[in-house]
């Protein structure tokens, strides 16, 4: 089973790339305004489903922990299970890599992102690398499953989003189809 699916990018273009990064914080640590939320989900056509939009800088030669996007803090809301990621700068030399793993995520720490409180984290020596891909185009991602993000740069800081869906309005095939 494969944790992404790549994306055309005739349909996430330089373009409207670039029309994203102009509705973004300079600080991509800052949250979106909903301003800015209502005009990437206009600018992608994706009104009415997007739940939210994460930011993310990730700083040269780094590699983030092991991790699930959930909130073990807050289970009773449902997760996402998947995530159209799009590049927005220096993304060359960035990876996200997929593992297998015998823990849960009821048996492992979740203190380890503090920008993300209740986010699950592993120990490398708990997971078996299974799957990786590159970040220079869009991709729709498995962010149920143990991932980390790795920046191979040695001196950029890679900048993306991340957009999340409500599941019930839009399903991971549903989604393909509109980006493919």
């Amino acid at each position: 089973m494969t944790n992404f699916i790549t994306l055309s990018d005739r349909i996430i273009n330089s373009s409207v790339v670039n029309q994203l990064a102009i509705n973004l914080p300079n600080d991509l640590s800052k949250r979106l305004t909903k301003f800015q939320l209502v005009n990437i989900s206009k600018i992608l056509k994706l009104e009415n489903i997007l739940k939210n939009v994460l930011t993310f800088n990730v700083g040269p030669e780094s590699e983030g922990p092991i991790h699930i996007d959930v909130n073990k803090l807050d289970l009773f809301n449902k997760p996402s299970k998947f995530a159209l990621n799009i590049p927005i700068a220096h993304c060359n030399d960035l990876l996200v890599k997929w593992y297998n793993s015998d823990k849960s995520i009821l048996d492992v720490p979740d203190n380890a992102i503090p920008e993300f409180p209740g986010t699950p984290t592993l120990e490398n020596k708990y997971a078996i690398e299974i799957e990786k891909t590159d970040c220079l185009i869009p991709h729709i991602v498995n962010i149920n499953t143990w991932h980390s993000v790795i920046n191979h740069s040695k001196s950029n800081t890679a900048k993306l989003i991340s957009i999340r869906f409500f599941e019930d309005r839009i399903t991971k095939d549903e989604l393909v189809k509109r980006f493919l």
